[in-house]
């Protein structure tokens, strides 16, 4: 996986306003063969509509016709609300009836396929990043893993981003205190190392690695060891 401080990285985490984060993030999409990305912070309130933010470069009329859709019936959606992990969607993904008609939609829009990934954030606040492609993505096959290691470092790199523009800001973002190991393993996240990796320079287990990733995580109150990478970093842990 590539290091967090990769220069196309480090230019989505410069990004001043939601201006330029749509700029740095249609540029790295681009370079990933994505036409189109979106990433929306969704804030819930009690008792009102949820307050939204949308960085991207879907045109207004495709979104007004995405938004039409039934979400009840669209599986990227549904799955979406039950999990974490990406979703590869396309054409196949689609194949109940009434999903089909939804497919069509998106397809007749030039989106054929794509992958998409919910984070759902403490506070009843979530964070959905899409990138999507008039191609068929079921010919990448060979090179999916890849795709879905970069998609990956950039919804994150835009949740870091955007919680900043968006979110409430809060009293509680203070440093958190981190054992020295959690935060050596969050160093090594930060070049790239994955959990086999960082438990060989540890001379660990690969699930004890994971425990200071997880610990280290928790701490800082993030989704993930990358975001909390990201967290650790801004708030001079490591």
């Amino acid at each position: 996986m590539s290091s967090l401080l990769h220069p196309k990285y480090q230019k989505i985490m410069a990004a001043r306003d939601a201006l330029e984060l749509r700029a740095e993030l249609v540029r790295a999409a681009q370079e990933l063969e994505f036409g189109t990305v979106c990433a929306m912070t969704a804030i819930e309130h009690e008792g009102a509509d949820a307050e939204l933010h949308f960085v991207d470069n879907v045109p207004a009329s495709n979104r007004q016709l995405q938004e039409q859709s039934c979400h009840e019936y669209d599986p990227v959606i549904q799955h979406c609300k039950r999990s974490r992990l990406p979703i590869v969607w396309g054409a196949k993904t689609y194949n109940q009836p009434k999903a089909r008609r939804i497919y069509y939609v998106f397809a007749d829009i030039g989106s054929r396929s794509g992958i998409c990934q919910a984070l759902h954030l403490p506070g009843r606040q979530f964070f959905v990043f899409a990138v999507d492609t008039d191609q068929d993505l079921a010919l990448k096959s060979s090179c999916m893993t890849h795709l879905l290691a970069q998609t990956q470092l950039l919804a994150i790199h835009a949740l870091d981003c955007a919680s900043k523009m968006f979110l409430p800001i809060k009293s509680v973002d203070e440093k958190p205190k981190l054992l020295a190991r959690e935060a050596e393993a969050l160093r090594w996240t930060m070049e790239g190392k994955d959990i086999a990796e960082i438990a060989d320079i540890f001379n660990i287990t690969p699930d004890i690695a994971k425990l200071h990733l997880s610990l280290a995580t928790q701490k800082l109150a993030c989704v993930n060891e990358h975001q909390a990478t990201l967290k650790a970093l801004r708030l001079g842990i490591i």
